[in-house]
Parts: C-alpha cells; sequence; structure tokens
C-alpha cells in the first residue's frame, strides 16, 4: 500500500441536532491538588515528573498515561525494540516490568543479565524508544514464576521471607546491590527511563516490612520520581502518608480460582462503574477475599491502576478464554470510576526461560507461593499483544481509548466522577459522568458482561444540569448490547464549545488547521451540538467506528496526520514501519501413536487438579512436523488441536506447551530449524475436573466426552516493511 494513499486528511459533514435527560452535576471543588515529594523530579534535560492527589505531572502539566506490562525475561532479546514500538503505537506511554530474582540468581552468588535477562539493556532500549520504565523489583513478585520469584536456595535457608528478619533482608541487600548495579545511570534523574519502583507485591504484612525495603533501595541509589505498591491487600500496621503510592487492579476473570463454574464471585462487577478502587477477585486463591464496596483506608492518593486484566493466562484447573469485550468493557468503567492511570497486566505475553535446577513456571509443588498450576513454557496471557507479538483484537479497541487518553487527559485528569443511583441494576444501563466545576467533561457507558449478553437499551437520552445550573440534553440513542464506549459534552475546541456528541473524542491533530477527530459508535448515529456554531478556524471529523479501530496518529515534522489501515503499523522517528502475518501452507504432521487412555488425576496441595508431569508424556500420543523448506527465523507454527495438554519438542527438548481452551498454540520455528519436532497431546476426558468455557465444554460432549486430535498445522510468516516519513 502507498503511504500517500494511507495518510488520510479527513473530511466529512457533521450533523447537527436537537437533544434532551438524566444526573445533575455537583462536583466538589477540588481545590490545589496535594503534591507527593517523593524522588528527585528533575532530569537532565529540565523536564520534570511529579505525582499529584489527582494524576501524574509532566512539566506541570496533568497527564493520563497508560501503563503495560511486558517482562523482559520473557521475551527474545532480539523483539525488544519492535515490541516497545508496537506497545506505543498501542498507546502505552510506560511499560513495567517485573524483576523475577529465581530468573537472575537460581543458583546462589550465580547472577545472570546475559541474553533475555539483561535488564541494562532492556533499559536502554526503553531508552532508545523513549519509553518510561517501571522496575517492579520485588523481591517477591508471584507473576506466576516458581516460588513467587524467590530461589530455592533463599527459601531452603530457614530465613523468614518476605519480614524484616535479618538473614532475609541481608540477601535482598545483596540482591537489589546487583540490580543497583545493572540500572547504574538508567534513572530519571540521569536522564534514563526508570521513573518508578514498585515495592513487594501483594503484601499483607507489617508496614515496616515495605519501609525496610524502601531504605535499602535508597541505601542502593534508587532515587526516582515515584516508589508504588500494590493497594491490596490491607497491610499490618500504620502506614506513612506519601511514602508509597497504593496501585490497584480488578479482572474479568480468572485462572487462580478453584472454582469450576463460569464467572465466580465478583468478577461481574468489574464490569460495572463502583466509586470503591478495590477489587474482590484479585488473589484469591491466597489471601481472603477483599470486600469490594469497601473504600480504602487512605483516599489522598491518586487512583492509579497496575493490574487491570489485559488478558488471561490459562491454567490447568481453570481453562479461561478472553472475549474481544473484556479489556475494554473493565478499562472504560475504571477510566469512568475516576482512574488517571490505566496499568495493564499483561499488555505484551511471553515465554518463560529455561531453568536450570527447575522449570520456572508455578505449580503446586513449589515451595512458596500461591500453589497455582500454569504451563512450564507458555505465558502467553491472552494479551493484546500475544507471547509471539501478534496483536489481538483488543489491542486495536484499546488503542482508540488510549488515544482518546493522551489527547484529552489533560482535562479528564481534574476531573471527578460521579455515579447515578441506578447504575449497575438489573436492567439498568451502566453510566457515569466524569465532569470539572466549569460543568464539561464526558459519559461513560458500559454494556457490556463478560459471558452474558447484555440487552440493548432503546432511547436513551442522558441529561446533564451543570454547577452554573445550564442544562446539557443529548440526543436519544438506542445503546447496543456489548457496546463501552464515552460521550464529550461542553467541550472546548477551535474557540468554540461543543456542547455534546454521541461520537466519541478519539485524538486531535495539530497543525496549521488544528483538527478534532471524533469515532462513530456502532450502532449510534453520531450527532454534535455546537454552542453559537461551529468553529471556523478549525476543523472537525467523524470517522467511521471501523476506521477508528485501524486509525494510528502519526507524528511529522509540524503537523500531525492519521493513518487509516488495517494492521500493525507503528511509528519510529522518521520511519513508519508496518509488521505483517502472512500463512504459507500446511505443515505435514504424521501420527505416530501413544496412549489414549484417560490418565489419573491427582489433586495438589491446594485442593485442585494437578497438570500432567513430564513423565506422561513418555508414551503420550504423538505426531512427527516436517517444517517445509520454507520455514526460517522469523517462520511460526499455528497448531490447531483439541485435547488436555499439547507440548512440542525439539530433539527431545521442550520448546512449547499449552494448556487447551479452544485457542490455537503458536510455536516459533527458530527453536526447532534442523532439529527433529514432535507434538505430543494428552487426550482430555470430561472426567477431569477442570473448568472449560460453554463453546469448550460442548465440543467435549460432542466428542463422546474425550478429545483428542490435530484439525490443522500451518507455517506463518513474519514480515518488517518500513517507508519513510
Amino acid at each position: 500500500m502507498n503511504l500517500k494513499q494511507i495518510i488520510i486528511y479527513l473530511s466529512c459533514m457533521v450533523p447537527l441536532a436537537l437533544s434532551a435527560q438524566h444526573m445533575v452535576l455537583a462536583p466538589k471543588q477540588l481545590g490545589k491538588p496535594y503534591i507527593f515529594n517523593m524522588g528527585t523530579p528533575l532530569n537532565p534535560e529540565g523536564h520534570s515528573l511529579l505525582c499529584s492527589s489527582q494524576s501524574l505531572l509532566l512539566d506541570g502539566k496533568p497527564i493520563v498515561p497508560v501503563m503495560g506490562e511486558l517482562h523482559f525475561s520473557r521475551v527474545d532479546s532480539a523483539d525488544w525494540h519492535n515490541e516497545l514500538l508496537k506497545m506505543k503505537a498501542g498507546g502505552v506511554s510506560i511499560v513495567s516490568t517485573y524483576l523475577f530474582w529465581i530468573h537472575h540468581e537460581e543458583q546462589q552468588g550465580r547472577y545472570r543479565f546475559d541474553g533475555n535477562r539483561n535488564l541494562r539493556a532492556f533499559l536502554q532500549e526503553c531508552k532508545n524508544v523513549h519509553m518510561p520504565v517501571v522496575l517492579r523489583v520485588g523481591p517477591f513478585a508471584h507473576g506466576e514464576v516458581r516460588n513467587g520469584g524467590l530461589p530455592d536456595w533463599l527459601l531452603e535457608t530457614g530465613c523468614k521471607v518476605r519480614s524484616t528478619d535479618s538473614v532475609y533482608l541481608h540477601y535482598v541487600d545483596q540482591w537489589f546491590g546487583q540490580i543497583a548495579r545493572q540500572t547504574g545511570g538508567m534513572l530519571w534523574k540521569d536522564g534514563g527511563p526508570v521513573v518508578g519502583v514498585q515495592i513487594e507485591n501483594e503484601c499483607r504484612g507489617p508496614w515496616k516490612y515495605m519501609m525496610a525495603l524502601k531504605q535499602l533501595l535508597l541505601q542502593h541509589g534508587f532515587d526516582v520520581p515515584l516508589y508504588t505498591r500494590t493497594g491490596w491487600p490491607a497491610m499490618s500496621g500504620k502506614t506513612e502518608f506519601g511514602q508509597i503510592l497504593p496501585l490497584y487492579g480488578d479482572y474479568a476473570d480468572g485462572f487462580w480460582d478453584r472454582s469450576l463454574k463460569d464467572m465466580p464471585g465478583s468478577y461481574r462487577e468489574a464490569f460495572t462503574f463502583k466509586p470503591s478502587r478495590l477489587s474482590g477477585v484479585i488473589a484469591t486463591e491466597q489471601l481472603p477475599a477483599t470486600n469490594p464496596s469497601a473504600q480504602p483506608t487512605d483516599m489522598g492518593y491518586p487512583y492509579f491502576t497496575c493490574e487491570l486484566g489485559g488478558g488471561m493466562m490459562t491454567g490447568y484447573t481453570r481453562r479461561v478464554r478472553i472475549l474481544p469485550g473484556d479489556a475494554l468493557a473493565l478499562a472504560i468503567c475504571k477510566v469512568g470510576a475516576g482512574s488517571n492511570l490505566p496499568g495493564y497486566y499483561m499488555y505484551h505475553g511471553g515465554t518463560n526461560p529455561d531453568g536450570v535446577l527447575h522449570p520456572l513456571n508455578e505449580t503446586q509443588q513449589c515451595l512458596f507461593t500461591n500453589y497455582n498450576e500454569l504451563p512450564q513454557k507458555t505465558y502467553d496471557f491472552q494479551a493484546p499483544l500475544n507471547e509471539m507479538g501478534q496483536a489481538n483484537d483488543w489491542y486495536y479497541s484499546l488503542r482508540q481509548l488510549h488515544r482518546f487518553l493522551a489527547d484529552f487527559g489533560d482535562s479528564l485528569a481534574g476531573m471527578q466522577a460521579q455515579f447515578p443511583d441506578s447504575t449497575g441494576r438489573p436492567g439498568n444501563l451502566r453510566w457515569t459522568v466524569r465532569s470539572n466545576a466549569e460543568g464539561s467533561g464526558f459519559v461513560f457507558v458500559n454494556n457490556y458482561e463478560r459471558l452474558k449478553a447484555m440487552p440493548a437499551i432503546p432511547n436513551v437520552q442522558f441529561s446533564l444540569t451543570t454547577p452554573q445550573g445550564k442544562r446539557v440534553n443529548f440526543p436519544s440513542i438506542n445503546v447496543p448490547s456489548g457496546a463501552s464506549f464515552v460521550l464529550p459534552f461542553n467541550l472546548k475546541f477551535g474557540g468554540k464549545v461543543l456542547t455534546c456528541a454521541t461520537a466519541q473524542p478519539l485524538c486531535i491533530l495539530n497543525g496549521k488547521e488544528p483538527t478534532l477527530v471524533l469515532a462513530a459508535i456502532k450502532g449510534i448515529k453520531p450527532v454534535l451540538k455546537w454552542q453559537g456554531g461551529k468553529p471556523r478556524k478549525a476543523r472537525v471529523r467523524i470517522i467511521s467506528a471501523d476506521d477508528a479501530l485501524h486509525a494510528l496518529k502519526l507524528t511529522l515534522p509540524g503537523r500531525d496526520s492519521l493513518l487509516i489501515a488495517p494492521g500493525m503499523y507503528y511509528q519510529h522517528n522518521n520511519m513508519l514501519y508496518h509488521e505483517q502475518w502472512d500463512s504459507c501452507g500446511n505443515v505435514p504432521c504424521t501420527y505416530q501413536g501413544g496412549n489414549t487412555s484417560a490418565r489419573l488425576i491427582t489433586m495438589g496441595a491446594r485442593g485442585v487438579a494437578g497438570q500432567p508431569a513430564d513423565s506422561c508424556f513418555v508414551h503420550a500420543p504423538e505426531w512427527s512436523l516436517t517444517l517445509p523448506a520454507n520455514a526460517g527465523a522469523d517462520s511460526y507454527l499455528c497448531i490447531n488441536y483439541q485435547g488436555d495438554v499439547a507440548r512440542v519438542y525439539a530433539d527431545g527438548k521442550l520448546i512449547e506447551d499449552n494448556f487447551w481452551n479452544g485457542n490455537a498454540m503458536w510455536v516459533p520455528v527458530k527453536h526447532l530449524l534442523g532439529k527433529k519436532v514432535t507434538l505430543s497431546i494428552l487426550p482430555l476426558y470430561s472426567s477431569y475436573p477442570l473448568y472449560l468455557q460453554a463453546g469448550q465444554r460442548k465440543a467435549l460432549s460432542d466428542a463422546g466426552g474425550k478429545l483428542l486430535s490435530v484439525d490443522k498445522v500451518t507455517l506463518w510468516q513474519k514480515s518488517i516493511s518500513a517507508e519513510k516519513l
């Protein structure tokens, strides 16, 4: 495709309309936000990064950044550059990453910062692409890693981990010292990308333990603008305000639940607008369920998140399959409820590195942690960017929301959330409003819930009374089933005021003539109502809902532009890159036989089904795969199969594994070239105590209670082209 054909300067008629309907806006006068005094806020270029009681401040301007999790030690170092650029193109403005202690010191005193474990090289790549970083240093991380990231040798010393035990803190001090050596010169104050540090993870211990960890970090020179922690569960002991920012989260579903039912517990509440920042579904396999209606002990902090479910891993017992609307609805509900930093876990999937002594995945047999059953290799997480770097559908729908936050976040950051009394009640529309004292703001609407068909709601009319007593009447709309969107009111642009619109703000294109771009919402007619007529010195354009999903804002010298083209495009400096995946035909797959009888399921330490041991694959049903001559280092196998667990081996070494949930299994060919490639699949029986979603339960039932098949194996080629802007 020619670049001139796809860089589009949009033009479209903007219809006008009348209106009528529903809430009295009464935002409190917030006054001057409290500014937290954490680490050094200035970098050598003179840019400042501060945190207020409302939002982050970049050079004094409120921003609503997007944080996305990528674990560098789970991603091939050769791919870091492009994957970070794809995250930026998706609207991510901060990357968060765990430092798994066991990945770097599995054997005591033998530190590994090579290859995919090279923290310094990763930070340098983040600096190269201008991506700020929050390091989640632990020492306990979880992340579905063996022992939550704590090395076996540490546990075998007998010290009391995650406490102020002097022996434990001695080893933590040594570990933090190693991190400090890797990050020297890479902190914000030095001109590097590291803007924040998360201390520990999901800690319910004493506050003095958290402060002991922070003090160790400070002694090793970790002077950064932001210190954070997970805001769940409640900690013991009196906390010190302003020392560590609590960040929150929520998930659409969870592999960690022991239930074999759809949407157990309070997962459905994640799809409602609620004042509380807390979730009742995080870490329920280890921690007491948190009352989701409870308020945090201290509301003086900004509402930031670090663990919004960008996807979900598939555990052995609970085979969660993420659906396209899950992540967007979750994010809309959190931003609409007042969050000024949506942070996704995960945003990019990965693959566990090989261990020296043990596989590095979490199982019920681990010495320590939450005792879940996770695959040995894959950590795909069904994230917006999956394990192989492919974009799932929700990458594009989330990108549209993130584009809005980037261009309108300076206004949104100071807006409070108000909740209608009716929202969340059965049969009622779920919506909320964020507005300021001047009477401008945004209406957030969610008519989506995971695994539930929400009815369309006809003749919805939003009617808002501003603090000045003025009425804003939106045109009547029919809210489609499954819709999640944002509508503006009293939006200032081009010297005029957009009273209301039934289209979602997308972005502002700066240039000689600024352009306000709005996106139509499927099933809703876009209508705009201006106060005093349309602006004359600026342009307003509406694009279709489909075009909005395919729209990438490009920054060009002296102007912005909008690229509308399906597929993965991303910009770096003055270059435009296009990543393409093409099917190259079927891969010969020959059945070699094996034991197809049901295995005896053993229940693990936490009372749920244990995944098959390595020995179960010795006589497993096996297929030999013959790689085509055109298979290369940028090729991938797509394996469509049905069964319990699938594994791909190269010369007997495990390369990739997969717990079947209905999705295909992907394998990078670069690890298979020149080797004997075998695919082993254990059969799945209806007698196994596992959770499957409706589609997979039906497939198992239709097959008579046993699934074992390889439907198709195809070869895919990834290619990247570049064009100068």
